[in-house]
C-alpha cells in the first residue's frame, strides 16, 4: 500500500515534494469524492510514519470532519502540510504521540495555511495603458456628471477629474473667476480650522499658527496644496452645475 501511496506523489522531477503552488491547483476536499480523501489521509498516515493509523468509527470521525469542516482545502494541500511537518519548517508543536485525531490535524492544517500564506503566488497584474487610464478617468467624470444632475456634490480627492479636464482644455475657468474661487477655498480652510480649535483645543495653538500664516500670505507647502485641491473641487463643480444648466454635452467633448 504504501509504495503505491508514493507514486501518488512523484514524477516531475519533484519526488515527494509538492509545492504550494501545486497543491492549490488540485480539486478543493467540497468537490472530491470521498476515495480521494481516504488516499490523501493513507499518504499523510505513510509520510509520518504512523504506526496504527485510524480505523474504523475513529478513521469515519476523521473524515467527516475534513468533510465538514475542511471543505475550502485543496487535496494535495494535505500532503504539503505533513511534508512540512516530516521536513521540520512546521512552526507548531507536530507530536501526535499516537493518535492522529481531529483536533491534531486541524492544529496542523492552520499552521500551514498561516505559514504559507504569502508562498501562493498572486498572478501579477498587468499595469494599465494611457488609453485604460483615460477611459477610467472619463468614465468617472460622466458617472460624477449624473450624480451632479441629482445635486450631489462632487468630491475629487487628488483632483484627477479637474485636471484631466483642464488639461484637454474642456473646463475653462476665466482666470478672474479662478482667483475668486481660490479665495473662497481659503475661507473654506480658515473655517475648518477655526471648528479644530473648538472641536480639539489640544491643537490650537498649532492651528493659530496655521491661520496665521494663511492670513498673512506665508502659508506651508502642505496647507497651499490642500487650499488649492479645495479650489479645484469647487471649479468642478461649478462646471458640472453649468453642464446640467446649458445641456452641455460632455460626453461628446470627451471623445477621442
Amino acid at each position: 500500500m504504501s509504495e503505491e501511496i508514493v507514486k501518488q506523489n512523484q514524477g516531475g522531477g519533484g519526488g515527494l515534494t509538492l509545492n504550494v503552488n501545486n497543491a492549490i491547483k488540485s480539486p478543493l476536499v467540497s468537490d472530491s469524492p470521498e476515495e480521494d480523501i481516504r488516499k490523501a489521509l493513507a499518504f499523510v498516515f505513510v509520510l509520518i510514519g504512523l504506526r496504527e493509523p485510524p480505523e474504523g468509527v475513529a478513521k469515519t470521525i476523521l473524515i467527516n470532519h475534513i468533510k465538514s469542516y475542511m471543505q475550502n482545502y485543496r487535496i494535495d494541500e494535505f500532503k504539503v502540510a505533513f511534508e512540512m511537518v516530516v521536513n521540520g519548517t512546521i512552526d507548531v508543536d507536530v507530536e501526535h504521540y499516537g493518535n492522529f485525531n481531529t483536533a491534531y490535524l486541524a492544529k496542523i492544517m492552520q499552521a500551514y495555511k498561516r505559514q504559507t500564506q504569502k508562498l501562493i503566488a498572486k498572478p501579477k497584474e498587468k499595469p494599465l495603458s494611457p488609453k485604460e487610464k483615460r477611459d477610467i478617468i472619463i468614465k468617472g467624470i460622466l458617472y460624477a456628471l449624473e450624480l451632479a444632475k441629482d445635486g450631489v456634490w462632487i468630491t475629487d480627492t487628488g483632483s484627477p477629474k479637474y485636471n484631466y479636464l483642464e488639461v484637454y482644455k474642456i473646463i475653462k475657468t476665466p482666470m478672474i473667476r479662478k482667483k475668486a474661487i481660490l479665495k473662497d477655498a481659503k475661507a473654506k480652510y480658515l473655517e475648518e480650522c477655526r471648528m479644530k480649535m473648538i472641536t480639539k483645543p489640544k491643537t490650537k495653538d498649532i492651528i493659530k499658527e496655521d491661520i496665521k500664516s494663511i492670513v498673512g500670505d506665508s502659508m506651508s507647502k502642505d496647507t497651499k496644496a490642500v487650499i488649492i485641491s479645495y479650489a479645484k473641487e469647487m471649479a468642478l463643480n461649478e462646471f458640472f452645475q453649468n453642464c446640467v444648466r446649458t445641456k452641455f454635452d460632455l460626453a461628446e467633448q470627451l471623445k477621442y
